[in-house]
């Protein structure tokens, strides 16, 4: 499908009885990159998404272009739970729609395995980066959110690097 300037591609791929959507987007290049840094560790076991606090970048863009954002920090997953959890991230856009991969808790940006005790006291290093569709011009808002699967668990980020980065549509043809 033709968005705007930019190309998108949308399939649907059967993978054993589960459906997934791949999306595809092609853009110009960066050009403008926003970045915020942060060694406080924040701690949720909250099952609703919240706010990542400072985890905020707010960019201009142009009409059809996308923002591509990207998280990397040290994370902790852990507590008493009789099930698998899940300790998941997204991006969204400030009072509108969340980032691609649109995965909600199916995406584990870390996991706790199940029948498993105590909090995880052993950081590890995790990276994501989510994709805009394409959007209006105007100036965006992308927060990061952080929840878990099992309010039993502890989700912990620290030493982390948010980045906001601005692509522009492919000019016509």
């Amino acid at each position: 499908m033709l968005v705007g300037a930019g190309i998108g591609f949308m399939a649907l791929v059967i993978a054993g009885s589960a459906w997934a959507v791949v999306t595809s987007f092609n853009g110009s290049g960066i050009t403008r990159i926003q970045v915020v840094t942060n060694t406080n560790a924040f701690s949720t076991n909250s099952l609703a998404y919240v706010s990542l606090p400072s985890g905020a970048g707010t960019v201009p863009v142009p009409n059809g272009g996308m923002v591509r954002t990207r998280f990397s920090g040290e994370s902790k997953c852990g507590g008493e739970t009789n099930s698998a959890a899940i300790c998941s991230m997204r991006v969204q856009v400030v009072g509108g729609a969340s980032l691609n991969p649109k995965s909600n808790l199916d995406f584990a940006f870390d996991s706790f395995p199940p029948n498993a005790c105590c909090n995880d006291t052993t950081p590890e290093a995790h990276s994501m980066e989510w994709i805009s569709d394409p959007l209006a011009a105007g100036t965006y808002t992308f927060q990061a959110k952080m929840a878990v699967s099992d309010a039993n668990i502890s989700f912990t980020v620290d030493d982390w690097t948010f980045s906001v980065e601005v692509i522009p549509p492919l000019p016509p043809q």
